[in-house]
């Protein structure tokens, strides 16, 4: 895993070198993006093979190699699609704007405006993915997550919680 790790680093250091845009380091970004990505996936580390797909499709990109960075975004997206970093409210990706998530104690996570929007429309609460009733956590890297159950007491929609 540290291996992993370090090669992460690595790669993102070379993508995002100043020489890099003027056309020194591109290989050497490429290949270490590539290392990383082949060592990630027999780890299955998919957090850091979405991180190395989204750096290749960038020099792809910089390159106008326009095949490769399709491979690249497509692989990036489907990674996404299985890690449901996605709002399934408003759709995007999670971690592209510096956006308050909210938890439910069911574990599945939204936008906080998305999901406020949405308990503040219906009448009965619950979450949309499980349907389980809609039981805000307290913090999201604090707690762990409960299972749902239908004694569980209701909180009100006003009280939203930011997580960190």
């Amino acid at each position: 895993m540290g291996e992993v790790l370090v090669l992460s680093s690595m790669a993102k250091s070379a993508s995002e070198s100043r020489s890099h845009y003027t056309g020194q380091c591109e290989c050497q970004a490429i290949q270490l993006n590539k290392k990383c990505l082949d060592i990630a996936k027999i780890l299955g580390c998919k957090h850091v093979m979405l991180k190395c797909h989204s750096r290749l499709a960038e020099l792809y990109s910089q390159l106008n190699d326009e095949d490769s960075e399709e491979i690249a975004r497509r692989a990036a997206s489907q990674l996404t699609q299985e890690m449901e970093l996605f709002c399934n409210f408003c759709g995007q990706r999670y971690g592209i704007k510096d956006e308050s998530l909210q938890a439910l104690r069911c574990s599945h996570i939204f936008h906080e405006r998305c999901l406020h929007t949405f308990l503040l429309e219906r009448e009965d609460q619950t979450c949309p993915k499980c349907r389980c009733r809609a039981i805000l956590s307290d913090n999201i890297s604090m707690r762990t997550p409960s299972i749902c159950s239908t004694t569980d007491a209701q909180i009100p929609t006003s009280t939203f919680l930011t997580a960190i």
